[in-house]
């Protein structure tokens, strides 16, 4: 059965509670995204895993520092096919920017609809011009796979999201990538 349920969906807006204590961890294949009573963000992996999403702090903190509130975040799906063929393949189309200025990715999950074979190869993630500028090679499975990020912004310049192959392959990918957009009024 084809994964194909649309191109991509975009999720606009968040509102996070504080949480008093780490909640407890999510279902496989499943992240948690939460803001903890320290006022920082954490996310959770289905092993339990915490993280904090780590912030610069500017040199002098503004007065009015708010906690909580509404967080933008984004959430691009795609379904990629291959047959016969180590082309890469952008998601959201070709020629189409997805990672904007502010964009940071939180996390990326895979799966793949093809059964383990001689025509599934590792993918990588990069930008259109750095093949793994967001994921190093990662073997696609049927499980969803959540990827360790090798970047998690863009480098200013190029904005898209590619997946490549690393040889010709047969096989059908589908692909989130999630995050949360920084400097913006939501």
């Amino acid at each position: 059965m084809p994964l194909n349920q649309g191109l991509f969906d975009l999720v606009r807006t968040v509102r996070f509670n504080q949480q008093p204590v780490s909640p407890t961890a999510p279902a496989t294949g499943k992240s948690l995204l939460y803001f903890k009573s320290d006022g920082k963000l954490y996310t959770m992996s289905s092993s339990g895993q915490e993280v904090e999403i780590a912030v610069e702090k500017a040199a002098e903190e503004p007065a009015d520092i708010v906690v909580g509130g509404i967080v933008k975040t984004f959430s691009f799906r795609a379904v990629l096919t291959w047959s016969d063929s180590d082309a890469a393949r952008e998601i959201g189309g070709e020629d189409t920017d997805l990672m904007e200025d502010g964009y940071v990715i939180l996390t990326t999950i895979s799966r793949c609809a093809t059964e383990v074979g001689d025509g599934i190869q590792n993918i990588t993630l990069g930008d259109g011009s750095t093949a793994d500028r967001y994921i190093t090679s990662v073997t696609p499975t049927v499980v969803p796979i959540i990827h360790t990020l090798t970047n998690r912004i863009s480098d200013g310049t190029n904005k898209k999201l590619v997946v490549t192959p690393a040889s010709t392959a047969t096989m059908e990918i589908e692909i989130i990538v999630q995050g949360i957009v920084m400097g913006v009024e939501a």
